[in-house]
């Protein structure tokens, strides 16, 4: 009996042991996800909305004095839809997102209408 009683207490600090094991992964994991999403944010908004959004609060909006919009088309763009992986086109947009925000930054000049 007390052998028994021996073995079941065995058992179950394997059972706690793996347990723990597996919550300190999904923490980690967590951790990661919640990595992914602030830096998710950071890229699609100002950091003070990013911030607010964080806290649980309203974001109200803004009004700029100056603001720079690019319209641009990508010739072809639904061929290329249609013979690339979904991931690909992403990187595709993110690439020509970047070199566009890189040449926006470099000139300095208005343009009124």
């Amino acid at each position: 009996m007390l052998n028994q009683s021996r073995m079941s207490q065995v058992e179950l600090n394997r059972k706690l042991e793996e347990t723990t094991r597996n919550l300190k992964k999904m923490a980690l994991e967590l951790e990661n996800e919640k990595q992914k999403t602030e830096d998710l944010l950071k890229e699609l908004m100002p950091s003070s909305v990013a911030q607010s959004l964080r806290n649980g609060h309203a974001v109200e909006a803004s009004e700029f004095s100056e603001a720079t919009v690019l319209f641009t088309d990508i010739v072809t763009f639904t061929n290329i839809c249609a013979l690339c992986t979904p991931y690909d086109v992403v990187n595709l947009l993110n690439d020509l997102y970047l070199r566009f925000d890189r040449m926006i930054g470099l000139v300095s000049f208005v343009l009124t209408i």
